[in-house]
């Protein structure tokens, strides 16, 4: 998946205990901290919503799901054959699940969803799903998939790690928040909400999961209780005082503190990463000695250690340190803090004169001044200060940054609708199939789309296309890696840097430093226990 401030799709590998090693485990309450309310209860009415993504991975589940080694892994499916050229896949469902209302999860499920992502603004959901021209009901238990092209057996399986929604509760499409299934969820997987309250929310094991076929596979844990507090230093104070059990991530200047308090900390990996983009609309941002001049002039490295402590990778394009297509060529590297080459690339653009407020200018009076457009959020005091960082090193090299800072919502509308900026912060959250056509594909330029710069480049389009064309994993390899550096030397973003996460635990929680995964973060809550005695 691509998105902005996204995040993504990560689901599980149910492992079945022994019912006497699960009836010992099994019971207590475990709690967390969020910064914030979901701001739907399903996974397609609302999108680049982190909280959404661990509250749905509580309660829903895919066809496939990826286990803790980030390989595919049945959930919903029993079965599956890849037929007609890599270009079909027929799935087969288990029979006897049940959704947490009692009803048999059917074919009509799966199809009903694809219509409602396909239907919805969800546009993380819908690149997922991009690359299915077809699916049809073969019967109350089967599917067949039709692909636009040759896919690899993986990225086929991949392309149905969605959660599934019940079809009887999506009466009408599109869906939105006010829809029935984003006010009470009917979900699938480990737990269902009891409760709503002005500052919680309760769930419960679902009984449905617990009587699957196969004995008693969790949830061992009976409730689950997500408590909302945005100042991020409260939460460590609930932890602290041992009101909550779990914080989801943890600030790095908070992990030597809990760690000494006996607290299990536990770092999970990103698939993500921070990016200023620029708009290629702007004529002068069109100059790529001006893109390229500023990533010179940002000291990342700094703003990295100081504001972060280190917690991260600076990264040189558009594919995480994590994924298969990074590379970690010297000469592809990320581009070094040089502000005397910044210097020397704006002098050689033209822009060799200062204004009375030391802003660089050309011959035609253009000034070298730019709009940063940044969310905000409530409890983030890193933006802030990445930015302030920013503004001033930019300052250094004679270009002028003005800041408009907007809630997220509208922040997505003015960026990504309107494309009405110069520049742009935000996150990128990937799925495993490296696709990055959205970002960077130029008929990908629309209103609502990834590529909200309106990036051009023939040549990355042929090798986008070249990429989604091939199903030889050594050519899907070779051709993101050139595209890696294609798109590092074309510089179409400050690729800034993809932070190490970390999350806290008290002692109680048993199999936590074991069982957590990127993003969804719960999907191996089945197989945390509560120990009431440490």
């Amino acid at each position: 998946m691509i998105g902005i401030r996204i995040l993504a799709v990560l689901i599980v590998n149910v492992v079945v205990y022994g019912s006497s090693i699960a009836q010992a485990q099994q019971g207590g309450i475990l709690t967390y901290c969020e910064s914030e309310f979901p701001r739907s209860y399903d996974p397609i009415t609302t999108s680049d919503d982190i909280v959404n993504v661990r509250m749905t991975t509580l309660m829903y589940e895919g066809l496939f799901s990826y286990d803790i080694d980030r390989e595919v892994r049945s959930r919903l499916a029993d079965s599956y054959t890849v037929g007609s050229n890599n270009r079909e896949l027929t799935v087969r469902i288990k029979s006897g699940q049940h959704w947490s209302d009692g009803r048999e999860i059917t074919a009509r499920d799966v199809g009903r969803t694809i219509e409602a992502i396909r239907a919805s603004n969800n546009l993380q959901e819908q690149r997922l799903i991009s690359d299915i021209s077809e699916i049809r009901i073969i019967d109350s238990h089967t599917i067949r998939v039709l692909f636009e092209s040759p896919l690899p057996e993986d990225v086929m399986l991949r392309k149905l790690t969605f959660k599934i929604l019940p079809s009887h509760r999506m009466s009408n499409l599109p869906l939105n928040r006010q829809s029935e299934i984003a006010r009470n969820p009917i979900g699938s997987g480990f737990y269902h909400i009891m409760r709503r309250g002005p500052t919680d929310i309760t769930l419960r094991a679902n009984p449905y999961y617990r009587r699957r076929e196969g004995g008693t596979i969790g949830p061992n844990i009976d409730e689950v209780r997500m408590y909302v507090q945005a100042d991020v230093g409260t939460q460590i104070e609930f932890l602290l005082n041992q009101q909550v059990d779990v914080l989801v991530e943890i600030p790095p200047p908070a992990i030597a503190r809990l760690r000494a308090a006996g607290f299990q900390i536990k770092p999970y990996e990103s698939l993500a990463y921070h990016f200023i983009a620029f708009n290629f609309k702007r004529e002068l941002l069109n100059d790529r000695r001006i893109r390229q001049a500023m990533t010179y002039g940002f000291n990342r490295e700094n703003a990295l250690d100081r504001i972060f402590q280190n917690q991260g990778t600076l990264i040189s394009g558009p594919f995480p340190p994590a994924s298969a297509f990074y590379v970690r060529d010297r000469d592809a590297g990320p581009y070094p803090y040089d502000p005397g080459e910044a210097i020397r690339i704006l002098t050689q653009a033209g822009f060799s004169d200062r204004t009375s407020d030391g802003t660089r200018i050309n011959n035609r009076g253009e000034r070298l001044a730019f709009t940063l457009v940044v969310p905000r959020f409530e409890g983030d005091d890193f933006t802030p200060r990445v930015t302030a960082q920013f503004i001033s090193d930019m300052r250094q090299i004679g270009i002028f940054i003005d800041l408009m800072e907007l809630e997220f919502e509208r922040w997505i509308n003015r960026v990504k609708y309107e494309q009405n900026f110069d520049l742009a912060f935000a996150q990128v959250v990937f799925d495993e199939a490296g696709n990055v056509a959205p970002l960077f594909l130029s008929v990908n330029n629309q209103p609502g789309a990834e590529n909200f710069i309106s990036y051009n480049n023939p040549e990355v389009d042929d090798l986008i296309r070249r990429f989604q064309q091939t199903t030889d994993p050594s050519e899907r390899i070779n051709i993101n890696r050139t595209l890696h550096r294609i798109i590092r030397e074309d510089t179409p973003y400050i690729f800034l840097w993809s932070l190490n996460k970390n999350a806290a635990a008290n002692l109680k929680v048993r199999n936590f430093m074991t069982r957590v995964t990127p993003f969804s973060f719960f999907d191996y809550i089945n197989e945390w226990y509560i120990r009431e005695d440490w």
